[in-house]
């Protein structure tokens, strides 16, 4: 899903490149990434649905573009902040509208079930996203400490 691997990457390149306190590293970084992933999906999904033969090609591109137009919008969503906010503000922010939209994604996939699956699947998203920027965080601190000559963390 478009929304979901977006939502990951920007708050896991925000995440990651934020320990450089360097408002446009953060954003070319952003607008970089997100174009790259926005297509790199867009193209997934059309290959994936092509190889199915179970839709039409109207249907194919349609999917097409509504994937990269969902992965390119959670982007630009996270690169606001950035532009308009300090770092540290535009960093908070991020992360929660990042958790607002792995609420609704987890509250809408099962819309069916029950509501206390409902929330498990929340709760999965939201700790698949942090795990994931966690991560990037460490990875940005490291790569600082490196080249910047000091101890790692």
């Amino acid at each position: 899903m478009g929304v979901m691997d977006g939502i990951i990457h920007a708050l896991s390149i925000v995440s990651g490149l934020q320990i450089l306190g360097d408002k446009a590293i953060v954003f070319v970084g952003l607008s970089v990434a997100g174009l790259a992933d926005a297509l790199a999906n867009a193209v997934g999904f059309h290959v994936q649905e092509e190889s199915e033969k179970f839709h039409s090609q109207a249907e194919v591109w349609k999917g097409t573009l509504l994937c990269f137009l969902a992965t390119g919008l959670a982007f630009m969503l996270m690169a606001v902040p950035i532009l308009i906010l300090s770092m540290e503000m535009a960093v908070f922010l991020d992360w929660c509208i990042s958790i607002v939209l792995f609420t609704v994604l987890g509250l809408s996939v099962d819309r069916e079930r029950e509501f206390g699956h409902r929330v498990k699947r929340v709760l999965e998203y939201i700790t698949m996203g942090t795990v994931t920027a966690l991560l990037c965080y460490w990875i940005g601190s490291m790569a600082k400490a490196i080249f910047e000559g000091h101890q790692l963390p």
